[in-house]
């Protein structure tokens, strides 16, 4: 008689959120170098969910490699992943768009456009300086990061950092085409909760 596999739900749970985690990063850095390389939008939407289908696949790789049979454990570890994820997504991109703007004065950001993420994604380090200063700016003021993530986003949304036909996409609009991106992002891993 043939014995299905023992679920192992501790040690899966630990290498879903490990592997989960550290993927999403190094697919991070993958992803906003094409989504600044690509200049229209609806291929960007179409490299988001090529994102999230490959954070599906980790997850139903871990799933059945553990045989993990807890579907609150593994969306919890899903859902705590994404965040980490799309936190640190979000000061990879900060810290592209940093190395291309100054403040001449307080009114407005003025932006020159180099180095490109081409030329920081073949300099890691150059990056890596950058995404330090952020991540250290927040602790070093004594500000909660948190709410530096929050105000560095509404900043973006304001200025705006990419246009269409008429200008810069900024305001509600850029909040919905940011909406969709983060659903399709989280859509794929979530999805996999109950896959076998």
């Amino acid at each position: 008689m043939e014995h299905s596999k023992q679920p192992q739900n501790g040690l899966g749970l630990l290498v879903l959120f490990l592997s989960l985690t550290l993927g999403g990063v190094v697919l991070s850095w993958i992803y906003i170098g094409l989504i600044d390389l690509i200049p229209f939008i609806y291929l960007n939407f179409l490299t988001a969910l090529g994102f999230a289908i490959a954070l599906g696949v980790i997850v139903k790789l871990v799933k059945t490699k553990f045989n993990i049979s807890t579907v609150v454990g593994t969306v919890a570890i899903v859902i705590l992943s994404l965040l980490i994820i799309n936190f640190v997504r979000g000061q990879m991109w900060f810290a592209m768009w940093y190395s291309r703007m100054y403040f001449p004065d307080p009114d407005g950001y003025y932006f020159y456009f180099e180095p490109s993420f081409l030329n920081v994604f073949l300099d890691l380090r150059y990056f890596l300086d950058a995404i330090v200063w952020i991540s250290r700016y927040p602790f070093e003021n004594g500000a909660n990061p948190i709410m530096v993530f929050v105000n560095d986003l509404r900043s973006f949304n304001y200025w705006g950092t990419w246009g269409m036909g008429y200008g810069l996409v900024t305001g509600f609009f850029l909040w919905i085409i940011w909406a969709v991106e983060l659903a399709i992002i989280c859509s794929m891993p979530l999805l996999q909760r109950q896959s076998q």
